[in-house]
């Protein structure tokens, strides 16, 4: 079962324009659900999210960029520059197949196929080639790339990341 709570859709990075529009940096993939978006709830910080409805959206490769309602300037544009933009998690669709929200991943418990806790998935950097886990071992971090030959099985239901490192990936201080 998913987890409930917000679905992290990106982040906004700069204002844009004289008329209050933002640039944002999609971490979802789903350009059909995002052109549906009618508004988003704005998450930073410690804060609790507040809804924002939505004038325009437009997508552009990994970038969004949209018009709230009520934001008409560049000065207010600035100060969402660095929140969150969210949807509630049961409001969006299902990942294709074998594929996952970051929201998802980020997480779950790393163990190896023998069973060994090697850690937890603290953050996601996407890479052209694949994503980078980043995985809180219990001294350090280490980074996962998250290929099919090293992850063998996301089990999202159950918290866990079943892994086979390969020889290096992982120094034996960080776990």
């Amino acid at each position: 079962m998913p987890k409930s709570g917000l679905l992290v859709l990106g982040r906004i990075l700069k204002a844009r324009g004289l008329r209050g529009e933002v640039k944002a940096f999609a971490t979802c993939d789903s350009e059909e659900m995002i052109r549906r978006l009618r508004g988003v709830y704005l998450k930073g910080g410690e804060g609790t999210p507040q809804y924002h409805p939505l004038e325009k959206v437009r997508c552009q490769g990994p970038f969004l960029f949209l018009q709230f309602r009520g934001v008409e300037s560049p000065e207010e544009a600035r100060k969402l520059v660095g929140l969150e933009l969210c949807i509630p998690r049961e409001e969006a669709p299902p990942p294709p197949l074998g594929s996952y929200y970051y929201y998802d991943i980020i997480g779950l418990t790393v163990v190896s196929e023998e069973g060994e806790e090697l850690g937890e998935v603290v953050d996601i950097m996407p890479t052209p080639a694949s994503d980078i886990y980043v995985v809180k071992g219990k001294k350090e971090e280490w980074f996962l790339p998250a290929v099919r030959e090293m992850v063998l099985q996301v089990d999202v239901e159950e918290g866990r990341l079943v892994i086979r490192p390969i020889e290096g990936l992982i120094e034996p201080e960080a776990v």
